[in-house]
């Protein structure tokens, strides 16, 4: 924005070069700097033009846009693997599929549903005393096996579509790792194990 407003800036200090000071002393110290910067921009490409016509001072910004892009492209990094990910690549290769599948190199959306329940079970917490840490964990297991389950069934839903797509035609179902029956029996196995986990929450009875 500041930038776009100091190219507006120096436009108008280039066609009224009368009252240019007046100006530049009511605007704010990182604007001025920079219309200034604009300005001398644009005067030395206006020099250019006038020097070398208006083809080569053209050439001469793009060379200089593409060296600048260039650099840019040769200096930035990848980000390193995040933990989840190197786990899964340390497993044997029979095994990655089904990681990939409930997610686990990716363990963002697990973290997405243990944080709440984890923030309540916090704020339950008597004063001056820590959270229910079995409560933390059985939260924290039911996030996982939860999640797991409901991207094998995103993963089932969307089969069709994703092998036509790039970015998700590498997934375990759409290029055949994983079969959709072998899915289908993850899915189960995932609610069979989180069923205790649900069960063992209500700890009240009628009387």
């Amino acid at each position: 924005m500041i930038a776009l407003l100091s190219r507006q800036i120096a436009r108008l200090l280039d066609a009224s070069s009368g009252w240019r000071g007046s100006v530049l002393q009511v605007l704010p110290t990182s604007i001025r700097s920079c219309a200034c910067r604009c300005h001398q921009t644009t005067s030395a490409v206006h020099l250019s033009k006038a020097v070398n016509g208006p083809d080569q001072s053209f050439s001469g910004g793009l060379e200089e846009t593409t060296r600048h892009s260039r650099s840019g492209s040769t200096t930035s990094e990848v980000p390193p693997p995040s933990l989840a990910a190197r786990f899964v690549e340390s497993c044997p290769l029979y095994v990655r599929p089904y990681l990939r599948l409930t997610r686990v190199d990716k363990p963002i959306g697990s973290w997405l549903l243990f944080w709440p329940g984890a923030w309540s079970i916090a704020l339950a917490a008597w004063p001056g005393h820590l959270p229910d840490i079995k409560m933390l964990c059985l939260f924290g297991a039911g996030a996982f096996l939860m999640r797991g389950a409901g991207c094998i069934v995103n993963d089932l839903w969307d089969s069709d579509i994703d092998g036509r797509v790039a970015r998700t035609a590498t997934r375990p179902l759409p290029s055949g790792q994983v079969s959709k029956e072998v899915a289908v029996s993850l899915v189960g196995v995932h609610g069979l194990a989180a069923l205790p986990i649900l069960l063992s929450l209500n700890t009240y009875r009628c009387s």
